[in-house]
């Protein structure tokens, strides 16, 4: 073996950045679902599951996530309470609302809010990814009025489906439905 192979075999690409993910849900069960799913793609990284929006909100204070879904019934703070206090913040992570709904009304509450989206629960296994493929793009090139965070290429090259590391395509385990009723 020719010393300049060995030389470009040894060198690395820098590793990728994962998006740290919290959540917060009044439903153990769905966010344990969510976790579950998110984890079979080695982009996300779920950073912790939390039950109540106040601790939440100390949680991204203190470690800084990229990506907060929050459930819009919390038993102590409504999720757009949350979703408003964590976007007051200096440099505030993408919010995304998690509702039982999707209602042009929970839109409306959850933009005034400062949310960056919403999505029904029963469409996250569905449309999750491409909403956070489109706000990774959008935090990337600094269009969603926020200073801009360090994301590398290959997270805002990141697809829906998509597998990184090997490129390969991997289907996703869906998120079941919880138990969980509307009533709580």
């Amino acid at each position: 073996e020719c010393p300049r192979t060995s030389r470009e075999t040894r060198r690395r690409d820098p590793p990728v950045k994962q998006l740290d993910v919290l959540l917060v849900d009044r439903s153990e069960d769905f966010m344990e679902a969510v976790s579950d799913w998110l984890t079979t793609d080695p982009m996300f990284r779920v950073v912790g599951a939390i039950g109540r929006g106040r601790e939440a909100v100390e949680r991204v204070v203190r470690d800084s996530p990229d990506l907060v879904l929050v459930d819009t019934t919390l038993p102590d703070l409504n999720g757009f309470e949350v979703a408003r206090s964590i976007k007051s913040l200096s440099d505030p992570p993408m919010v995304v609302l998690v509702a039982f709904h999707d209602s042009e009304t929970a839109r409306n509450e959850a933009q005034a809010a400062g949310a960056d989206d919403l999505i029904a629960k029963s469409d996250v296994a569905s449309g999750l990814e491409s909403v956070v493929g489109t706000l990774v793009a959008k935090r990337a090139n600094g269009s969603m009025g926020e200073r801009p965070r360090v994301v590398t290429s290959a997270l805002v090259g990141w697809r829906p489906g998509q597998v990184t590391g090997d490129g390969v395509g991997t289907p996703r385990p869906s998120v079941g439905p919880t138990k969980q009723t509307e009533e709580g």
